[in-house]
């Protein structure tokens, strides 16, 4: 059990106890048991049921009022300010701002009026951060200023670090990074002190943030994972989100495009759960582009609409909140004018007992002039209303005309994704002509499968099958080329011809010499562009002998699995090391190792590339990793070959569920 679910629990029983023992102050626990039961609910990210409670609070709080009592009367007070402050900080993180201000101003007007200093500096900070969040940064940093004065006179070291925080926040969203930055250490410095852990953590985000605007990325990379090592105690998936979305931008930076991807996809998945739009938005915005980069026209078109329909939901947002957000103001000015002549009309009345008859004409005077000054406030703020309605249905032309602009890119963006869609499905055709053919496969190796998935409709990966000139020695492999996609395609041709000319123009049939002389050909290739081009392959090579049962292997950075009978029911897996570098350019290229080893009957080899392990998937969306992957082939030698072919692909899919394919998969199985 968590923390948090501890105090949920331990607050259900204090709930229970003051209903078995009636009275105003355990009617009062009662309502603070409700409301922390709201604030557990808060911290899970459950917002339905915190809200459901906090309300169920409010009511405690009403229940208060009624029993006449001043000191019930300002516990109540407090109660319902808490309360106030807490569903404006559910509405907050579920990004309805105008819900979020309106409970804030009115939790202030009360902490106002109860003199609760600590309270007032609370309100300020969560209307700074409202008012970020909606871009008015004037206003946000004049309330965040006002808030820190607080602090500092109340000598709260945590408010005053919460402050420097969130000024943090703001300068980031007006790209002042120095600024940023400065305010976030001052924040980290003051926490760090104190040991608040979950303040530190958002603290690392923002240095990490700062440094990315600076673009110093190694520092930035540094902070995010630091903040991310935090939340492992907390469970914080929002910044849990916002960490890998940005740890995904580095990535894409520095062309590290797998990297990039597995970040976004994870964080995209966290944010759609506890529907954060704005972060939404800039993850779809960041897959499009990296798809575009990579050739995946369909899923980058897919992402950019997602982004569009996303950004119109947040501008429509923001033009609603442009009106609401005046409408809380007047309504709490107004709340704050009434509640001052409550308390004059109280001294008045007091007055009229020992007063004359001209005191009390006085007194309906001046009623009458409030009630005249009123009428006008209303007619201006009428007027006021009328002129944001039609500064509002401007911007919803506006609005209508960029959507029709959209709809026309959309419509050629659709021609275009048709015509590179028809080419990469002709390229698929001759990426699969170079391809051993099933009949050619079935007649060197019986007793094998082929599992073979491209995450795009062309693939990176590819498996290759020759034969001597004596017909003796099966030459059988299975390669990952750099990228995947259209650019992996590419490569694949190259890699998959220095392998044919290795063997049928020199007549090298020794795994090793066969890696060295094709990564030779696949060099002189590519040093004919005047382009650096750095790409290769890894790959794992056999070459069996038909006749003694001896198998030669060569491994670049892909190992080789042969699992091999103990008796009828055990099985132990062997596992031969690659060498570490690739087929292609390398810093320091080294001869290929050759390693022989003798075939017992039963013996069943397993060439692989790394996208089976390497699936994220499961009920927690975590990696498969080759430890699970060893135990599912351990797991089925009591299958045939094209048992084992199915099970592998049947549990690869119910894996990754829906979650993207992340790479090109490639398994080749022989059993001698």
């Amino acid at each position: 059990m968590t923390n948090t679910d501890s105090s949920i629990y331990f607050f259900q029983k204090a709930k229970v106890y003051s209903d078995e023992f009636p009275h105003p102050l355990n009617l009062f626990k009662k309502g603070l048991a409700i409301k922390n039961i709201g604030l557990g609910y808060f911290f899970k990210e459950e917002y339905e049921k915190a809200i459901k409670y906090l309300d169920s609070a409010s009511i405690i709080s009403q229940q208060l009022l009624q029993i006449q009592n001043e000191k019930y009367e300002k516990k109540s007070l407090l109660l319902n300010a808490v309360i106030k402050t807490n569903k404006g900080l559910v509405y907050y993180r579920l990004s309805q701002y105008d819900k979020a201000i309106e409970n804030y101003y009115e939790a202030l007007s009360i902490d106002i009026k109860i003199k609760d200093y600590a309270g007032q500096a609370a309100d300020f900070t969560n209307l700074g951060l409202a008012y970020s969040e909606i871009e008015e940064f004037n206003k946000s940093l004049d309330y965040f200023y006002q808030s820190l004065t607080i602090h500092t006179k109340l000598g709260n070291k945590r408010g005053q670090g919460r402050i420097y925080g969130n000024l943090s926040v703001v300068y980031l969203k007006l790209k002042n990074y120095s600024k940023a930055l400065l305010y976030a250490k001052k924040a980290l410095e003051i926490d760090s002190t104190i040991n608040n852990t979950r303040a530190m953590m958002f603290h690392y985000t923002q240095i990490g943030r700062a440094y990315f605007g600076l673009n110093k990325y190694d520092l930035a990379l540094k902070y995010f994972n630091q903040s991310l090592q935090l939340n492992k105690e907390i469970g914080f998936k929002t910044i849990e989100s916002v960490n890998l979305f940005y740890i995904g931008e580095i990535y894409l930076k520095q062309n590290q495009y797998i990297k990039a991807e597995k970040n976004y996809l994870i964080a995209e998945q966290s944010l759609k759960k506890i529907g954060d739009k704005s972060h939404l938005a800039d993850i779809y915005k960041s897959l499009s582009e990296l798809y575009s980069i990579k050739g995946n026209c369909e899923k980058s078109f897919y992402y950019y609409k997602l982004k569009t329909a996303f950004k119109d939901s947040l501008i429509n947002d923001k033009i609603k909140l442009s009106v609401l957000k005046d409408e809380i103001k007047y309504d709490f000015q107004k709340k704050q004018f009434l509640d001052s002549l409550k308390f004059a009309e109280k001294e008045k009345i007091d007055k009229l007992i020992i007063s004359n008859q001209k005191a009390e004409l006085s007194a309906k005077k001046q009623q009458q002039a409030f009630i005249s000054s009123l009428l006008i406030i209303i007619l201006i703020f009428s007027v006021f209303i009328f002129n944001r309605l039609q500064v509002t249905r401007k911007q919803k032309n506006i609005i209508e005309e960029q959507k029709k602009i959209v709809d026309r890119q959309k419509q050629l963006v659709e021609e275009k994704n048709k015509e590179i869609t028809a080419s990469i499905a002709y390229a698929k055709r001759i990426q699969y002509a170079i391809l051993p053919p099933q009949k050619l496969l079935s007649t060197l190796l019986p007793n094998s499968f082929v599992l073979y998935k491209p995450k795009d409709i062309v693939s990176g990966d590819f498996y290759w099958l020759e034969q001597n000139k004596d017909k003796d020695i099966v030459l059988f492999a299975a390669a990952d080329c750099t990228g995947h996609g259209v650019p992996g395609a590419m490569v694949s041709v190259v890699c998959n011809n220095g392998l044919n000319r290795a063997v049928r123009e020199h007549s090298i049939t020794i795994p090793g010499e066969i890696l060295n002389k094709a990564r030779e050909i696949i060099l002189q290739e590519f040093e004919k562009s005047e382009e650096n081009v750095q790409d290769g392959m890894d790959i794992s090579l056999c070459a069996l002998n038909k006749n003694t049962g001896e198998l030669k292997w060569a491994g670049a950075n892909n190992p080789l699995y042969i699992i091999r009978s103990e008796n009828q029911k055990e099985y132990k897996l062997l596992e031969f090391k690659p060498d570490k570098q690739p087929v292609g350019k390398t810093d320091n290229p080294k001869p290929f190792t050759t390693h022989s080893i003798q075939l017992q009957k039963g013996d069943t080899i397993y060439l692989f590339t790394d996208g089976f392990a390497d699936q994220f998937g499961g009920e927690k969306g975590k990696k498969l990793k080759y430890k699970r992957f060893k135990e599912l082939l351990l797991e089925i030698q009591n299958l045939s070959m094209n048992e084992q072919k199915e099970f592998l692909n049947n549990f690869f899919t119910q894996w990754k569920g829906n979650l993207e394919q992340i790479d090109d998969v490639c398994i080749l199985g022989v059993r001698v």
